[in-house]
């Protein structure tokens, strides 16, 4: 994903919502440095993320967040009823 988002050069898209609801499981472990690394670069390409979630994924979520955030990115993540709020803040129009 951060490779994905490291690489991808629009100059006015600095918003990004991840839609992670169709993840039903996350083998989560130790992160690789090359992809703490890779996170890092992809905060270059962002201001605000939204990330829609279920409850299984909070650790890896909070993990994403927490890099991004150290880069200045503004993040929130969001349950699946949220999802219209996560959109409106995302666009700078919620709390």
């Amino acid at each position: 994903m951060a490779g994905a988002i490291a690489e991808f050069d629009p100059s006015d898209a600095k918003l990004f919502l991840f839609d992670w609801m169709g993840i039903d499981s996350w083998d989560f472990s130790t992160p690789k440095e090359s992809c703490v690394a890779a996170l890092h670069i992809a905060a270059s390409q962002m201001v605000r993320v939204a990330i829609v979630h279920g409850p299984r994924l909070n650790r890896p979520v909070a993990w994403v967040a927490a890099i991004l955030r150290e880069e200045g990115v503004m993040v929130r993540s969001w349950r699946a009823e949220q999802a219209a709020a996560a959109a409106a803040w995302l666009k700078g129009k919620g709390s």
